[in-house]
């Protein structure tokens, strides 16, 4: 019985914050006026947080206690996952730019 509150917890939370972000992105996510950069970063967050409503729900349907202690070990490197490409991908817009581009100033 907990097995099953915790996996409509772990789908509960993935699909509010995925939910809101598709809401906001859903006038550029298939837009080619948007740059590739941006359409990249916009679909590795989707996907990458896709994957924590998927895993959990596949350890919780497996059900192996090997697994189910590993779980927030396995989360952590999830949650890197999914956030470590989007500096990587603003690092590389930034050292990319056009020569003649100023940064916004106050």
């Amino acid at each position: 019985m907990q097995h099953a509150y915790l996996l409509e917890c772990s789908w509960l939370c993935l699909i509010l914050p995925l939910g809101g972000l598709i809401y906001m992105t859903r006038g550029w996510i298939l837009s080619p006026e948007v740059p590739a950069i941006a359409l990249t970063m916009i679909w590795l967050l989707i996907v990458g947080y896709s994957m924590f409503g998927v895993v959990p729900s596949v350890v919780y349907a497996m059900y192996r206690r090997d697994l189910m202690s590993k779980l927030p070990w396995i989360l952590d490197i999830l949650n890197l996952a999914a956030k470590f490409p989007v500096p990587i991908l603003i690092l590389i817009a930034f050292a990319t730019r056009p020569a003649m581009f100023r940064a916004c100033s106050a």
